[in-house]
C-alpha cells in the first residue's frame, strides 16, 4: 500500500492529473485547515470560508487534467483560494452598489409621492378658496390664471371694461393672500394654472 504523506508536492500533484483519488485526498488533509484559515481571516465567516476551500478543492479535481500549475502545489490553492475571495469581494461591493442605488431610488420615489400628496393638498385649499371668491371676481380670477387670458381678453369674454377686470383681479388677489398667508399666497401665484 503507498502511503502519501510521505510523497512530496509535486509527486501528489502527477498523480492528481493522472485521476489517483487518494492523491487527491492528500492533497485535501495537508492543506484544507490552512486554507480555512486563511480564508477565514478574510471573511471573517467560518462557513462562507469553508464554502470557498470547498470550492477551491472541486474545481482542483474536476478540472485536474486541464490545471497547469506553474508555482508550488501550495501557492496554486492559496492563490485559488485568494481569486475566490477576491469575486466574493467584488460581488458584495456591486451588491452593495446596487443595494445603495436601490435604498436611494426608494427614499427618492418616497419623498417624491409625498410632495405631491402635499401639493396636492396645498392645490385643494388653494381651490377651495378660489371658489369662495364672489363669483364675478372668481370668473374673471380663473380666466386670467388658468386660461391665460390677458385683460382685455377677459373683458371682451365677460362684458366688460379693462379696468374693471384689472380691479377684480386685485381684489381676488389681496382676499387669497388674507386667507392663504404669505406662503400658500406665492405658491399660488406661481404653481396655480
Amino acid at each position: 500500500m503507498v502511503i502519501y504523506s510521505t510523497h512530496k508536492d509535486e509527486e501528489l500533484y502527477a498523480l492528481l492529473k493522472q485521476g489517483d483519488k487518494n492523491a487527491f485526498m492528500e492533497i485535501f488533509e495537508r492543506y484544507y485547515n490552512l486554507l480555512i484559515i486563511y480564508a477565514d481571516k478574510r471573511l471573517k465567516n467560518r462557513p462562507e470560508a469553508e464554502d470557498v476551500v470547498h470550492e477551491v478543492y472541486t474545481s482542483l479535481w474536476t478540472r485536474r487534467s486541464e490545471v497547469n500549475i506553474q508555482t508550488s502545489l501550495a501557492s496554486y490553492l492559496y492563490q485559488s483560494v485568494r481569486y475566490q475571495l477576491l469575486n466574493i469581494f467584488a460581488h458584495q461591493k456591486i451588491e452593495g452598489k446596487y443595494l445603495k442605488s436601490l435604498q436611494d431610488h426608494v427614499a427618492n420615489f418616497s419623498d417624491q409621492a409625498d410632495y405631491r400628496v402635499r401639493e396636492k393638498d396645498i392645490m385643494e385649499l388653494i381651490n377651495r378658496q378660489v371658489d369662495l371668491l364672489p363669483t364675478k371676481m372668481r370668473d374673471v380670477f380663473l380666466l386670467s390664471r388658468r386660461e391665460n387670458l390677458t385683460h382685455r381678453e377677459i373683458a371682451e369674454v365677460l362684458g366688460t371694461t379693462e379696468e374693471n377686470v384689472a380691479r377684480h383681479i386685485t381684489r381676488a388677489l389681496k382676499i387669497l393672500r388674507t386667507k392663504l398667508g404669505l406662503f400658500l399666497y406665492y405658491y399660488m401665484l406661481f404653481r396655480f394654472r
